[in-house]
């Protein structure tokens, strides 16, 4: 008969990672502030824009975003309860939470180690959502531009039939007889 062995026992007091976020509001990484950015295009056409950055939905640009922080120090918690399961091991009951076993430590330094990496690993990640943000922000930028100047000629097209019309209206009288 196969033995599990529970490293340890329900009472005792141990280190695992807290966890928090705090949001930060920085200046816009896009606009830095100026609540416009200006794109020039390969035939050297400069358009000022809107940012799409430091926008909010359909508010106008704040020239400010939220960023998010992430904190994980060391806390010290006694486990109340466990939990054996054949699909996620051993878990243990701490703080009102089910905590699995690799996050907890015996010793506050191994656990400061282990808040460290998910800091960073967080970070990275947070780090990597604003860049791909950014990234299909600025692609929308440069269809609104395309999209607008194409708006443009063809609204100019559409004036000049316009203007083509009531000229050629105001050369003919009612009965359809040249003027």
């Amino acid at each position: 008969m196969a033995k599990l062995e529970i490293p340890y026992e329900v009472g005792s007091k141990i280190w695992t990672p807290g966890g928090g976020m705090a949001e930060v509001r920085v200046e816009c990484p896009e606009c830095c502030g100026t609540k416009v950015v200006t794109m020039e295009l390969g035939n050297g056409e400069r358009h000022s824009l809107d940012c799409r950055c430091c926008q909010a939905g359909y508010e106008s640009p704040r020239g400010w975003v939220w960023q998010r922080t992430f904190e994980s120090d060391p806390v010290e918690v006694e486990l109340t309860d466990i939990e054996i399961s054949a699909y996620s091991g051993i878990r243990y009951l701490a703080a009102g939470a089910w905590v699995d076993l690799d996050m907890l430590f015996e010793s506050k330094a191994d656990c400061e180690t282990r808040c460290a990496e998910l800091r960073a690993e967080r970070q990275a990640n947070e780090d990597r959502i604003i860049f791909n943000n950014l990234k299909s922000k600025r692609r929308d930028c440069a269809w609104s531009v395309h999209y607008w100047r194409r708006r443009v000629k063809d609204l100019e097209r559409d004036l000049e039939r316009a203007r083509a019309f009531l000229t050629k209206s105001a050369t003919v009288t009612n009965d359809g007889k040249p003027k």
